[in-house]
């Protein structure tokens, strides 16, 4: 185990903070970690009753690409991550969502990040309206679980968190 000596902090932003710390490790050696600290997501596989599943296609600026995603949305400071997706999901989608079911954690780089994503499988329930935020453009689309598997294949599906839950999806046969 490490042992914090202190922390600095070097970043506040509004979606992350950064902090470098002075760090015992595990040998005894005094090294520096650097962390960047992010409240973590929710994300939802949600499937209509043609047994297809709604992801939202999104240019994401950090890649410079449009990339195809399960909807997913951050959480805010202390905010359960199951009333987060319901939201995100209602917003992003437009659809409430019934049988909600736990697909677990992905961590995503443990070894300086402390995001996590909740991961949640549901079925489409009552049509509520999209209620996009001012600076979100998604498109949405429908692909069946082996169509998702190809994309993931193909290399067409390049989302981590997707990929994680479309391979749960198929683990758990949802």
């Amino acid at each position: 185990m490490e042992s914090k000596i202190k922390s600095t902090s070097v970043f506040e932003g509004s979606i992350i903070s950064v902090n470098v710390d002075d760090v015992i490790s595990c040998n005894g050696k005094n090294v520096k970690r650097e962390i960047v600290y992010h409240n973590g997501g929710s994300a939802i596989a949600l499937k209509n009753n043609d047994n297809q599943y709604y992801l939202v296609r999104q240019y994401r600026y950090a890649q410079g690409i449009d990339m195809l995603e399960f909807p997913a949305g951050k959480l805010e400071i202390n905010e359960n991550p199951l009333q987060a997706i319901k939201r995100e999901c209602m917003e992003e989608l437009g659809y409430s969502a019934k049988n909600i079911q736990d697909l677990g954690v992905l961590v995503l780089s443990g070894a300086y990040l402390t995001e996590r994503i909740y991961m949640y499988h549901g079925i489409q329930d009552q049509y509520v309206g999209q209620n996009l935020d001012d600076d979100e453009q998604i498109t949405i689309e429908l692909y069946t679980l082996n169509q998702l598997l190809t994309m993931v294949e193909n290399n067409i599906i390049i989302d981590a968190k997707t990929i994680a839950m479309i391979l749960k999806i198929k683990l758990l046969n949802l």
